[in-house]
């Protein structure tokens, strides 16, 4: 696992698994797995509450972008990150 985030609105964990290209989803409070979320070599996730309603930022580090799912798995939208400006 390279990432986790949890759901206190549905009691879910989120684990980065990028070797197997997902997110495993698990129950938080038991560890008892749910289900998994095809993404492409995830590198981390976030759990955030937009409208009343959980979305997952999840990172990839096969390229640099950002996919939104919601909670069900369900793939929302994506977007390129800004690659860093380093200063040497």
């Amino acid at each position: 696992p390279v990432g986790m985030a949890v759901s206190s609105k549905n009691d879910e964990l989120f684990i980065c698994d990028e070797n197997n290209n997902r997110l495993q989803v698990h129950q938080a409070s038991t560890g008892a797995y749910v289900r998994s979320i095809q993404a492409e070599t995830p590198s981390g996730v976030v759990c955030l509450n937009q409208n009343l309603t959980e979305v997952l930022y999840v990172c990839s580090s096969g390229e640099v972008k950002v996919v939104v799912f919601a909670t069900d798995g369900t793939r929302l939208r994506r977007f390129a990150a800004a690659k860093p400006h380093l200063p040497f």
